[in-house]
């Protein structure tokens, strides 16, 4: 996010075809991985390496959608603003994560326990 916001007041200009090229294979490569992984179950360790994917498969969409606006208007600011719209998601499901492992590190009750 530090970077991102720093190209907000010297943007920067990308190789928009090598970037969609680059973004597309990983694209594919996360979208191969999130459905081998998809039956793994819901332990703490499979949801956040599937946050880490999910992260990286968003993160390449998002360049993607960024390089195609450069790429066709020339809007330089689109890179930074979608990569501050991935970081703030990110950031959201990983403070999710940590929430629920400070809830099992504190023997709190399962969320399926509640009354």
């Amino acid at each position: 996010m530090y970077e991102a916001i720093g190209r907000f007041s010297h943007p920067q200009s990308i190789q928009a075809g090598l970037v969609i090229a680059s973004a597309l294979i990983a694209i594919a490569v996360n979208t191969f991985i999130t459905f081998r992984w998809r039956g793994e179950g819901q332990n703490l360790n499979v949801q956040a390496a599937m946050l880490h994917v999910l992260g990286d498969l968003a993160a390449s969409v998002g360049v993607v959608v960024a390089a195609v606006i450069v790429l066709s208007t020339g809007w330089l600011y689109a890179d930074p603003l979608i990569s501050v719209g991935i970081a703030l998601l990110v950031s959201w499901e990983a403070i999710r994560i940590v929430l629920s492992t400070v809830n099992i590190l504190l023997e709190g009750v399962p969320k399926g326990d509640q009354p």
